[in-house]
């Protein structure tokens, strides 16, 4: 759609009137429910396999190990460092004494107790450390509410999945022990965890219930960590928590639509008609798809957040990014992955707008226009084209052997419905909402 950002639109809004309303509006939105999508892979130069997600990328928050490394060969020094845990690998250690948690020098980490869970903890983190940091740019790898998880193949990477790939001995199976995938600065911030401080960003941790008490027991492989309360646990996996209800396309012409819009006007303080492609929202995040008007081949993707009925814009360039899932997760953990697109602009940045003469020539041989002032809308990218003309006639552009397939279709869902058809990542971003 072509819109054209008002103040006056603002400023005419009742900021007070409940938000849900108009997401609830069936007039002004579609709701399109999902239950898992399927991850895609597109680049430029091999259909629909995501070459980009192969790239030079460390992980976030962890420096690269040795094999050989263990949470008890561990240096002994430094902040955040674990102390050495009484147990058969430690001889030289002596047992601490079972003091009570209410003593001033009791220590979770070095009670004598509780060393066969230090032990899974460690041996877990280890190995799940290791399978992240050799993996995390063979695929993409992200927390999905607070867990370590494989978004490419969809699978959760917990101790069975480890184990299954010979990482991690089976004696550690069933054995209660969960691998997160969590924030270390936002760790940090409890008192009874002990974290290193060159620890930051996503960072790989292993839990586990403490048997003497309501508590998880939690560490990382380079940090000693400590121990959380169940509700303290519970609550910092619900920070992570991705479903914010029920998500879908809000289509031009709600107040909800136009609010969104008009935020991102401000946030770029141009104020200039957009060539709005698509708006999906949730009932915390939106992500936008649009360009200038007069620049159809400047594609943008932005994600807000909702505040009330405010909208903050916490995230741009997105269009720049490769492996966008992983960059958005790093970013905004609690972000559903599901409003994510099947295609990635990236992929087809080099292609924006190259077929458009192509296209243009084909509409005046057909005859179905005699000048190309008679075009209202046109955008291209590797495979695909969409026309709108000033009469409101829609044709989608299929390339064929070199040539291309002009195909009229009645609505901007119509046509992103033939180009999925085709090609499921096709760069329906091409498309005008209308």
């Amino acid at each position: 759609m072509l819109i054209l950002p008002c103040l006056l639109l603002l400023s005419g809004c009742n900021l007070g009137k409940n938000s849900s309303e108009s997401f609830a509006d069936a007039s002004s939105f579609e709701e399109e429910n999902k239950s898992g999508a399927e991850d895609t892979d597109t680049s430029e130069n091999n259909n629909d396999d995501n070459s980009s997600d192969i790239q030079g990328e460390e992980p976030s928050g962890e420096e690269n190990k040795s094999e050989n490394d263990s949470a008890d060969n561990k240096e002994q020094t430094g902040e955040g460092e674990k102390p050495s845990k009484p147990s058969d690998k430690n001889p030289s250690v002596p047992a601490q004494p079972n003091i009570k948690p209410s003593s001033p020098s009791y220590s979770v980490v070095s009670d004598s107790s509780l060393s066969v869970q230090w032990d899974i903890i460690d041996s877990v983190v280890s190995a799940a450390q290791k399978y992240y940091t050799e993996n995390f740019n063979k695929t993409r790898l992200i927390t999905k509410d607070g867990y370590l998880y494989d978004y490419a193949s969809k699978e959760k990477i917990d101790v069975t999945y480890l184990v299954a790939e010979g990482v991690l001995s089976s004696k550690y199976a069933n054995k209660g022990c969960e691998i997160l995938l969590l924030d270390a600065d936002q760790m940090k911030n409890y008192d009874t965890l002990s974290i290193k401080s060159s620890e930051s960003g996503l960072t790989v941790f292993a839990a586990l219930k403490n048997p003497k008490d309501n508590t998880y027991l939690i560490a990382s492989s380079k940090s000693a960590g400590g121990y959380l309360s169940a509700s303290q646990y519970a609550s910092l996996l619900n920070s992570y928590y991705q479903n914010h209800g029920s998500y879908g396309t809000l289509f031009s012409g709600s107040e909800e639509y136009n609010r969104i819009i008009n935020f991102i006007s401000m946030y770029e303080s141009k104020y200039e008609s957009y060539s709005v492609r698509s708006v999906i929202k949730d009932n915390k995040y939106s992500m936008v798809i649009l360009s200038p008007a007069n620049s159809t081949g400047n594609v943008k993707q932005y994600i807000l957040k909702r505040n009330g009925n405010l909208w903050e814009v916490v995230m741009s360039g997105i269009e720049k990014e490769p492996r966008v899932p992983v960059a958005v997760n790093k970013k905004l953990p609690d972000f559903n992955l599901d409003m994510l697109p099947n295609y990635i602009i990236n992929d087809y940045k080099n292609s924006l707008n190259s077929y458009n003469d192509e296209i243009t020539a084909l509409l005046r041989l057909m005859g179905y226009i005699s000048d190309s002032s008679e075009i209202k809308y046109i955008s291209s990218a590797r495979g695909f084209g969409y026309v709108v003309l000033k009469n409101e006639i829609k044709y989608v552009a299929v390339e064929n052997n070199g040539g291309w397939d002009l195909r009229q279709c009645a609505s901007s869902g119509d046509a992103v419905k033939i180009m999925t058809s085709i090609k499921r990542s096709a760069p329906t971003f091409i498309v005008l909402d209308s």
